[in-house]
């Protein structure tokens, strides 16, 4: 598909300091092949209606207001594709941002998706170790992981034949320095079929690297051409993600306190229903049903709490419990992930709380 793409930088003529991901934590794959793959394509991506919040870091050696401004214009570029979550960024304390960002000399890389969650609060799940004047794209590509987008060269669709003596040369050496393991993490391998829900390969994306033709053995047209150097996001990238981000979630009847609401919502999709307390207290909601994400957000959009049971045998249900004020309208979401019977059998939800 035709895309717009920048070339300011020639990846045969000046080498590209390139993103640099850590192995991931992959799912059992004791959870078989149709289980797998439906918690898998989804499990990294936001459920509809979340405020995701970011925050820069203080203090970096590589900080600056034009590497702020650069992040932050990376962030309105993927909202401006029409997103059913929104970006906001949080000035106050860093700590309580979802994706915190940081500007310190060495590689740049990001958390995958919804993996932000589980790294400390003290912690950055971003970092920019160069001018991202230097190579414009870098911050968009970096979001592009913060929307649960892997590396397009690791696409299982794709057509690549590495020759890889020479890749494992190449980026051994300056301006990267990788070591073998970080090489075949970025580069190598390619991400499971069963984590990916996306397009055929997309060469102009930019979730994708530069890479002479002297590393690729096949198909030909690439192996005479290499890969561009890519700095906006391609139409392929615009069309997947508003595929992933723009369904809007199931309308559920308003959640009641103390009573059990039966509801039905097919695997993949994501149903919202509203609750507004009587009462200021401590509130637990709860779902019971296996292979699901159970999240509760304020008016905001803003995560209250949430608890994710995909691929977790041993749960029949997930809860949360979070303090609520009265009058104040509250979104409760539930993401089916798998369907082990494919009945559409209803999932169960409920409220209750304690006074404080």
């Amino acid at each position: 598909m035709a895309a717009a793409v920048e070339t300011a930088i020639d990846p045969i003529q000046q080498p590209v300091r390139l993103c640099c991901l850590k192995p991931q934590r992959p799912l059992p794959p004791t959870l078989g092949g149709d289980r797998l793959h439906a918690i898998g394509i989804f499990k990294k991506f936001w459920v509809a209606g979340t405020q995701v919040s970011y925050a820069f870091v203080p203090d970096g050696p590589n900080d600056s207001v034009e590497q702020r401004n650069a992040v932050r214009k990376a962030f309105g570029t993927w909202a401006r594709v029409g997103l059913n979550i929104t970006f906001k960024e949080v000035k106050s304390d860093w700590q309580k941002a979802m994706i915190r960002i940081s500007f310190d000399f060495g590689g740049t890389a990001s958390v995958v998706g919804t993996d932000a969650l589980s790294i400390s609060a003290d912690q950055p799940t971003m970092n920019f170790g160069w001018s991202l004047a230097d190579q414009p794209g870098t911050a968009e590509h970096e979001v592009g992981h913060v929307l649960g987008l892997h590396h397009e060269h690791q696409n299982p669709n794709s057509p690549l034949v590495w020759d890889e003596e020479a890749v494992l040369k190449e980026l051994k050496g300056a301006p990267n320095f990788w070591t073998e393991d970080d090489i075949r993490t970025n580069v190598l391998d390619k991400v499971p079929l069963s984590e990916v829900k996306g397009s055929a390969f997309d060469p102009t994306s930019i979730m994708e690297y530069p890479f002479d033709g002297k590393l690729i053995k096949e198909p030909e047209n690439l192996r005479k051409t290499g890969i561009p150097y890519n700095s906006v996001l391609s139409d392929t990238d615009k069309t997947v993600v508003a595929g992933l981000y723009q369904k809007a979630p199931v309308p559920m009847a308003a959640l009641r306190e103390f009573v059990v609401t039966p509801f039905a919502v097919e695997q993949g999709q994501t149903a919202q229903a509203q609750f507004v307390p009587k009462e200021s207290a401590a509130y637990t909601v709860s779902v019971y049903g296996t292979d699901v994400l159970l999240t509760l957000h304020d008016k905001k959009g803003r995560t209250i709490a949430a608890q994710d049971i995909a691929g977790e045998d041993d749960k029949k249900g997930a809860v949360v419990s979070a303090p609520l004020k009265a009058g104040e309208t509250y979104t409760v979401s539930v993401r089916r992930y798998f369907d082990a019977e494919g009945t559409n059998e209803p999932l169960m939800l409920s409220a209750f709380h304690r006074r404080v």
